[in-house]
């Protein structure tokens, strides 16, 4: 489609008048250029630019000054006539009385403009939204000259009336309208008994990811507007039009408004249409539907050949994925698909539950789910499947893992006591010579303790070696100010490390709690046991892995007989 984009000098925006009802005084004292439409030596082609300037003129004075026409212009521009904004004028001529009564007030005999130029049009092909209709608009017009990227200059009339020219080059940032001729339609006269299309050539049908699709030549001979295609299905007992194709060059189609797995049969024909007396046939551009004229007609040639296919099974949803709203919440996302989709179904099982059961169902464009009110500390698994509307379904998707908390988002997260069983506990940390213990605490990102994220350290030395195993001693230490599973993850390692540490050669045993999301086979792991070795040249006491879904104030054990408490 070529599109009129068009720039406009500083020099000549005030002349638009739109631009003032826009209220930008600025430019206010910018001075409107006025000159003479360009001269054509064709004779021909200088009357072409004559027309056109006459209509480009009497369209700046009506939108200017007439309401009536204003709102028809842009209701009937609005309608996007052929995918575009515009309007044929016999198109307002015809279905407008006091149209053709509006041009002969400005001194323009509109109906032997149409007869000469069918496809003489209004166009607004940039910032059409931009126009409220209340005000009038500037115009230019596409000489017969005009040559896309090549015309330097545009002709045409302000709102106000006066002549202005303007750069072609550069889109501008406001709606000017644009007289020239429609590019998606040519209109041409013959006998009708020679303009009927042979039919269609080499009808082929292939089954694609989503859906058949189909393939033909042009007839040999005949005029060709576009093509019908037709569809009969299993258990129907005729064929239908399915869908119609304006452009001679349109040559495929693709069926996707099927059920999966069945047989399908096809033909198209070839047709043109006759408009008052005249023929109108489409340029190979991807339109459905343009509103006729009078006194239509459709001539359609015989039947292609035949063809069948079965349809694609209905696709597995792909790509499911989940994120925490919030402690109690999921949202659970999967990948879009079309096809055959009529909804989505989304089934749970949790560890209380022996099988899975349905949550909820989506609509074919809604690939998400929210579930609230989950219970804490309770694994679930999600799975997806799409169904078409007669009732069948598709594969189960790969199915996810995930967990609720007592835990909000955004919210601290802390240390809070830890403690020595006895002091014969101690002493495996720490002789009664050395005195109290020195306990250092790193936080790092995810469950492996080596990790580069690390958010917090923090250091412990009770007041005296008695109070380490007394009695639970507060630390009261945050580790995160704001907690955000979706963007600092689920997992946290919490590596102990003891200053003085004596513990040579020794091993020893923690739980390691975390959520795994991993497919159906896998399983959910919770309180696997990971070894420990210490040797001459290893400090740490040990580690632990802490997930955002353990309840608070939770009791840990990491070493023998040493524990501590998060919330």
């Amino acid at each position: 489609m070529k599109k009129q984009f068009l720039v406009f000098s500083a020099t000549v925006l005030l002349a638009l008048g739109f631009i003032a009802c826009q209220e930008k005084p600025e430019l206010a004292e910018l001075n409107s250029v006025r000159m003479n439409a360009p001269k054509v030596d064709d004779k021909e082609a200088a009357a072409y630019n004559a027309d056109f300037d006459t209509v480009a003129y009497a369209v700046s004075r009506l939108l200017a000054t007439n309401a009536n026409f204003r709102q028809t212009v842009k209701t009937e521009v609005g309608k996007m006539f052929d995918g575009d904004y515009n309007v044929l004028i016999s198109q307002l001529v015809v279905n407008y009385n006091f149209v053709e009564r509006l041009f002969q007030e400005q001194g323009v005999e509109i109906r032997q403009i149409v007869e000469k130029y069918p496809l003489i049009q209004i166009a607004i092909p940039v910032n059409f939204e931009k126009w409220g209709g209340n005000e009038g608009l500037p115009t230019v017009y596409l000489g017969a000259d005009y040559q896309e990227n090549v015309t330097e200059y545009l002709y045409g009339y302000t709102v106000k009336g006066e002549r202005w020219k303007v750069l072609e080059k550069v889109e501008p940032d406001f709606p000017v309208v644009v007289i020239s001729e429609n590019e998606r339609t040519k209109i041409i006269a013959g006998d009708p008994d020679e303009l009927v299309p042979s039919a269609p050539q080499s009808l082929a049908a292939t089954t694609t990811a989503v859906g058949i699709k189909l393939t033909w030549l042009k007839p040999t001979s005949g005029t060709i507007s576009g093509y019908d295609v037709y569809r009969k299905g299993v258990g129907e007992a005729n064929y239908s039009v399915i869908y119609t194709l304006h452009g001679e060059d349109n040559l495929h189609f693709e069926d996707v408004s099927i059920s999966p797995e069945l047989n399908y049969s096809y033909y198209v024909t070839a047709f043109y249409e006759e408009i008052a007396g005249r023929f109108r046939i489409y340029n190979s551009a991807p339109f459905n539907l343009i509103p006729r004229l009078t006194n239509d007609d459709k001539h359609s040639s015989p039947p292609s050949n035949y063809v069948t296919a079965n349809s694609p099974a209905l696709a597995v949803p792909a790509g499911i994925r989940l994120e925490h709203g919030n402690a109690k919440q999921l949202d659970l996302e999967w990948n879009m698909q079309t096809a055959y989709t009529n909804s989505f179904e989304v089934w749970r099982k949790s560890t209380l539950d022996t099988d899975y059961t349905l949550q909820g169902t989506t609509s074919n464009v809604d690939n998400f789910f929210t579930q609230s009110n989950l219970s804490a500390g309770v694994f679930y698994r999600y799975k997806v499947r799409a169904k078409t509307l007669g009732g069948s379904y598709s594969g189960w998707s790969q199915s996810i893992a995930t967990s609720a908390s007592e835990r909000n988002v955004e919210t601290p997260f802390k240390l809070t006591m830890l403690k020595f069983k006895n002091k014969e506990a101690l002493k495996k940390v720490e002789s009664w010579s050395r005195g109290a213990p020195e306990l250092w605490l790193t936080v790092v990102k995810g469950d492996d303790s080596n990790s580069a994220t690390k958010f917090k350290t923090i250091r412990y030395e009770p007041s005296n070696r008695e109070a380490s195993y007394s009695s639970w001693n507060n630390v009261n230490k945050i580790i995160l100010n704001n907690w955000n599973p979706n963007r600092d993850g689920t997992v946290f390692t919490f590596v102990w490390i003891e200053e003085d540490a004596n513990l040579k050669g020794s091993s020893m045993k923690i739980t390691a709690s975390y959520e795994n999301k991993l497919d159906e086979n896998q399983t959910i792991k919770l309180g696997a046991e990971v070894t420990i070795n210490f040797s001459d040249l290893d400090d740490r006491m040990g580690n632990s892995i802490i997930t955002w879904w353990n309840p608070k104030s939770t009791e840990f054990e990491v070493y023998p007989d040493f524990y501590w408490k998060i919330e």
